[in-house]
């Protein structure tokens, strides 16, 4: 969970979906297209392994990259020793 946010619906109401369950239910269809998506790869294949690695990279650096644009080391000021070395 993001750091500062909790769970409102276990502090409002409990009847009351929280942040967390609104995302969830929000993202539920790109999430099971992902999934779909990424258990194509044959893993136990070097050349399977190398696809899904270039697939996660390819949607994991640009957000990092617009992660570190909006500031998030702000939020998580250890940001700098966790984020991969060749982008400090």
């Amino acid at each position: 969970m993001l750091a500062g946010v909790s769970d409102v619906s276990t502090q409002v109401n409990p009847g009351f979906p929280g942040l967390r369950e609104r995302l969830r239910d929000a993202t539920a269809d790109a999430h099971r297209e992902v999934d779909a998506q990424l258990s194509s790869f044959d893993l136990t294949v070097l050349a399977g392994y190398r696809r899904f690695l270039q697939a996660s990279a390819g949607a994991l650096l640009p957000l990092e990259a617009a992660l570190v644009a909006a500031g998030v080391a702000r939020i998580f000021p250890d940001w700098p020793e966790r984020s991969y070395p060749c982008r400090r």
